[in-house]
């Protein structure tokens, strides 16, 4: 086990390490995209965020990598289920980083249980004594995952959630503006093409009644006036 002063001193490179149980790895990697893509309004991104993407093998400890990785990193995602809550490697991953850095944040997105049977109980204790969990309530019932979303990041970033909140509203409006310029622009393009289509008809069928008006002339009046010719 690397020590924990070696560690400490090393300055953060990662934004956050996310801490999941492997059952959970559908929602972690949706999570790590979301993140990782997120523009902050200085038009930076939130990158890079750890995920170690390798289960871990049946030893006692914590591989170098993933040492090293929350001794790195600005702050610790925890996603609470029941499965993050009986994984071994998760509960040593809080303790470890708060031991590590007792003065970064822990964050929760629960996405899967209830709140008793989803978070690991290193989530409640910190420094010998009982907190709270500053969670994410990414389930239906709860925040929803836009929202969960938005407390996460309000987390990481420090930045008022009122403030994501209407952020990402303004964004949502423009979108859908702009599909709907898209939408008017697609259908004023249809029209144009749907009256050059009607007057390409119309032409078409004013040339075949001149066509079939020659064609009755050849075969009436003009085939007449030839006998009397002849």
């Amino acid at each position: 086990m690397v020590q924990r002063e070696q560690l400490s001193e090393n300055a953060p490179h990662y934004r956050a390490f996310i801490s999941y149980s492997h059952a959970d790895t559908r929602f972690a990697n949706w999570l790590h995209r979301r993140l990782e893509s997120y523009g902050l309004p200085d038009g930076a991104k939130l990158r890079p965020i750890f995920l170690d993407r390798v289960e871990l093998s049946a030893g006692a400890d914590l591989s170098q990598r993933i040492q090293d990785g929350l001794a790195q990193s600005g702050a610790l995602i925890v996603i609470a289920s029941p499965a993050a809550k009986a994984s071994r490697w998760v509960g040593q991953e809080i303790d470890l980083f708060q031991k590590l850095h007792p003065d970064r944040p822990v964050l929760t997105a629960l996405c899967l249980g209830e709140p008793d049977e989803a978070f690991p109980s290193e989530l409640l204790f910190r420094s010998g004594k009982t907190v709270e969990p500053l969670a994410a309530d990414f389930r239906k019932k709860g925040d929803g995952r836009q929202l969960g979303l938005l407390k996460l990041l309000a987390g990481l970033t420090g930045q008022p959630l009122d403030n994501l909140v209407q952020r990402d509203a303004k964004a949502r409006m423009n979108r859908v503006m702009a599909i709907t310029g898209l939408a008017v622009a697609a259908a004023l393009i249809m029209a144009v093409l749907l009256v050059f289509a009607i007057r390409a008809r119309s032409d078409a069928e004013r040339q075949r009644a001149k066509t079939e008006g020659m064609v009755e002339f050849m075969l009436t009046d003009l085939r007449s006036k030839l006998k009397g010719v002849g």
